[in-house]
């Protein structure tokens, strides 16, 4: 396993001064270049912005490593919406079906 770079703050803030040109990268073969360091899963991120409307930019990344981001992002979103269970020692039967009971009233809620 390969040491990858570490996104951070900073170095987002550097990718985003230092941008490519949507022409470009299409007249350079930049694109091409960047697509072809993407074959062995890289977690390289580049930044492409429109020629003229400066704010219009995107963000290259390895399909695998999308797919990546996006499963770390639905198990946090599922982690925030589900409702906390209670957690319960049984002393017996009777306060097992008590238990119950009151889970039934949780579920409902």
């Amino acid at each position: 396993m390969h040491d990858a770079p570490i996104i951070t703050t900073k170095a987002l803030h550097f990718l985003k001064e230092n941008v490519f040109q949507a022409a470009e990268m299409k007249k350079s073969g930049k694109l091409n270049e960047i697509l072809e360091r993407f074959k062995d899963n890289s977690e390289n991120v580049f930044v492409m912005q429109h020629d003229k409307e400066k704010s219009l930019k995107a963000v290259l990344i390895d399909y695998t490593y999308f797919e990546k981001l996006l499963s770390c992002q639905e198990l946090m979103d599922d982690s925030y919406n589900r409702k906390p269970k209670p957690v319960h020692k049984f002393e017996d039967e009777d306060d097992f079906l008590t238990f119950l009971d009151a889970q039934e009233t949780w579920d409902s809620e």
